[in-house]
């Protein structure tokens, strides 16, 4: 046998059976990427999603301030707006007026309430301890309320962490102040020029959507706009209501409550319990019949706000279910802390607005209103 002969031997061997292994060619190959590129594509996408939710959550103090600075900037535009109903200026003139009108509006309750306010607040810290003696000494007298007492004096034992962390706390106040500044002048930055922040947003949204997003935008703006003035109205009666109430029924630091109970009102559901707090324990340090008169003035200005001033906001301004508020609220401060708890009425409008403009009027096709569009006319029954 030649000496060549193995080596040709395994070479035909090795021939063979390549020409019968199932050895994709070049079509195979091409067929087999062209139906991978799909998967690839929609594995990248979430990725993308992935990523930019986990970028959103890190920048999520961020973000809350951004938003409101939007809300400063809607402030703004709303009272600019009045303004040149008025007055024959541009926009830039506009909003430079209007927050000279509201720092003036500021600076005019506080030179002509400020010292009544500043001395009912330091009366109604001051009585607070006198209060809180009044009711302990009430739950004192009953079972349940001597341990309802046990479990509140066991949180004594945290004071000394608390004074701990006080300048933490100092540090967190005046972390809150710069917050309030940036809000600020960023809302007069976004005011300024709202149509160019408006327009360089929608240009990352594809061409074919981009009509739609710019509805969506729009709603949006008319639906803070709207809510704003909600809550101005709200915030007015309910302070006025109850801080004229108070003082009738005899309440020490009734203004003082009154404006309270005024700011309270921004969050809604919420800020109304909290403000008839300190209002309660005051009237209990003085007598019983001021403490009945004073929880009456309180339930009955939140009735008048439930029944007459919120159906009135929802129906011509902008509202929002109250269950979806209550439950939004918790959410939001369980996310983002006290500033989540501020802002979540506005966030959670932005979000309904959103998704009845691009989920339920484009991708399902219903007829949603949106703020901003003419509402259809009411018909009217048929004779019949």
């Amino acid at each position: 046998m030649p000496q060549t002969a193995p080596r040709t031997y395994w070479r035909d061997r090795i021939i063979a059976a390549t020409m019968h292994a199932n050895i994709p060619g070049p079509t195979e190959m091409a067929t087999s990427q062209a139906s991978d590129g799909p998967f690839i594509r929609k594995v990248l996408i979430v990725f993308a999603l992935a990523g930019l939710a986990a970028l959103a959550w890190t920048l999520s103090d961020l973000l809350l301030l951004i938003f409101a600075s939007v809300i400063v900037a809607v402030v703004l535009r709303a009272v600019g707006n009045l303004i040149r109903r008025a007055l024959p200026v541009g926009d830039s003139l506009a909003v430079v007026l209007a927050l000279v009108s509201i720092l003036v509006l500021l600076g005019l309750v506080i030179f002509l309430f400020g010292a009544t306010l500043a001395a009912q607040t330091s009366e109604l810290i001051g009585r607070l301890p006198a209060a809180w003696a009044g009711v302990k000494n009430l739950l004192a007298g009953y079972g349940w309320g001597e341990d309802i007492l046990k479990q509140i004096e066991g949180l004594g034992a945290y004071a000394g962490q608390f004074a701990a962390q006080v300048p933490l706390v100092a540090l967190g106040i005046a972390g809150v102040i710069a917050n309030v500044g940036l809000a600020l002048v960023g809302g007069v930055m976004l005011a300024m020029e709202p149509r160019a922040y408006r327009d360089g947003t929608l240009l990352l949204v594809p061409r074919p959507a981009r009509a739609n997003a710019a509805r969506a935008v729009d709603a949006t703006g008319h639906a803070l706009t709207g809510w704003l003035a909600a809550q101005l109205i709200s915030m007015i009666v309910i302070g006025t209501l109850t801080g004229l109430g108070l003082w009738i029924a005899g309440v020490p630091s009734a203004l003082g409550l009154g404006l309270f109970a005024g700011l309270a009102q921004f969050i809604p559901v919420v800020g109304p319990v909290v403000s008839a707090i300190p209002g309660l324990m005051i009237s209990a340090t003085t007598d019983w019949s001021t403490f009945g008169w004073a929880a009456l003035v309180y339930v009955g200005v939140q009735q008048i706000e439930g029944n007459l001033v919120t159906p009135y906001v929802q129906k011509h301004i902008a509202g929002i279910p109250m269950a979806l508020a209550l439950f939004s609220i918790v959410a939001f401060g369980i996310l983002f802390g006290p500033l989540g708890v501020i802002l979540a009425t506005p966030l959670t409008l932005v979000a309904l607005v959103l998704v009845k403009s691009l989920y339920l009027r484009d991708a399902l096709g219903e007829k949603v209103y949106l703020p901003g569009e003419p509402r259809p006319a009411d018909r009217k029954p048929a004779k019949g």
